[in-house]
């Protein structure tokens, strides 16, 4: 199973700053999150869920380093991040 790109989740580029981060994060969680739709689906809660994890590793300095040190490939290798929340 290949890994995500955060920055594609995000929607920004590989160059983006955090204020460019947190502002795509935050119209994204607007209009993903499962508080915010009726009945949500599991795809609408996995597609929320997977944009917090990219913010959470976008937005933290060392661990977007890491993140971009490790070539795609290795990636799909490694395994997530962080513990994906599990929302419901």
């Amino acid at each position: 199973m290949s890994k995500p790109d955060y920055y594609t989740s995000l929607g920004v580029t590989k160059n983006a700053g955090y204020p460019e981060i947190k502002s795509a994060y935050r119209k994204l969680a607007k209009q993903y999150h499962p508080d915010r739709i009726k009945n949500p689906s599991p795809s609408d809660q996995d597609r929320f869920a997977q944009i917090a994890e990219a913010y959470s590793v976008l937005s933290d300095l060392n661990c977007r380093r890491a993140y971009d040190s490790v070539p795609q490939e290795e990636q799909a290798q490694t395994g997530p991040w962080y513990s994906r929340p599990h929302y419901s």
